[in-house]
């Protein structure tokens, strides 16, 4: 190899030498030639590094697609399903839900996670269907965990801050929480689910659940449901806002009598 590279730099030696003797313009020539060439090799190393860049972008992209679905999959996983019964196989149960929560980094017991699944469109309680998360979270840009966490978490103010957003998510409550297959919510659900939304929004929540449970002890219909939220906010804790006349349901005509008799005993 020795002799490979004496008879390398002896032909470079003579090329130089007999370029210079010629001209000198051509050495100067040569050596620009010779910075071209390293200047495209520099060059050629830029791309090669650009290369790599847009790949990354690329890589990204799909790194991006490929981690929600690892989180589904992850999520999923957590709670064990049934293969032989074709509707308890492809969703996110209970315990991949809690899960969910833990790493976005909000407390499942507060109105947030409702919120959460509100806005990617689930529709049976303790589930979040393939479909659902995938394209739920995409539709409101999240792709990734760190998406989640970034943005999830706003998704509750610009809904409490608005009387119309918020009776839409709250009247998406009812489908989501009651049963499937049934017709009615039943009362303790009912109350469970006012209390955990509508604490911040009406001050009198508590009794009202207590008055559901305790002395309506029925199932709550829809209308009913979807009326209530008229009542807080149009009403609520101001008693000389309502007026029987007004189409409300019985369940809200009972409870509005009951605070009436209370309050001109005192």
């Amino acid at each position: 190899m020795g002799g490979s590279s004496s008879k390398h730099n002896n032909s470079s030696s003579t090329t130089t030498t007999t370029t210079t003797t010629k001209n000198n313009n051509n050495y100067t020539t040569t050596n620009t030639t010779t910075n071209t060439y390293n200047t495209s090799s520099n060059s050629s190393s830029s791309v090669n590094k650009t290369t790599p860049s847009s790949s990354n972008a690329t890589t990204s992209t799909v790194n991006s697609g490929d981690e929600m679905e690892k989180l589904y999959a992850q999520y999923a996983a957590l709670d064990p399903k049934d293969p032989s019964n074709e509707d308890d196989v492809d969703y996110i149960g209970t315990e991949g839900i809690l899960k969910m929560a833990e790493d976005i980094g909000i407390n499942p017991e507060q109105r947030i996670l409702l919120i959460i699944l509100y806005k990617i469109g689930a529709t049976e309680q303790y589930k979040i269907k393939h479909k659902e998360f995938i394209d739920g979270f995409k539709r409101n840009g999240c792709y990734s965990m760190k998406d989640i966490k970034s943005k999830a978490p706003t998704w509750e103010q610009p809904i409490t801050n608005n009387n119309a957003e918020f009776k839409k998510f709250y009247i998406w409550c009812y489908q989501y929480s009651k049963e499937p297959s049934a017709k009615s919510m039943s009362a303790e659900m009912a109350s469970a689910t006012w209390r955990l939304i509508l604490s911040d929004r009406y001050k009198k929540i508590n009794e009202w659940c207590d008055y559901v449970e305790n002395t309506y002890k029925r199932a709550i219909q829809k209308d009913s449901w979807d009326l209530f939220i008229d009542f807080v906010h149009n009403v609520g804790d101001d008693l000389t806002k309502y007026d029987a006349g007004d189409a409300w349901p019985v369940i809200v005509d009972d409870w509005c009598t009951m605070l009436l008799q209370k309050k001109n005993e005192q």
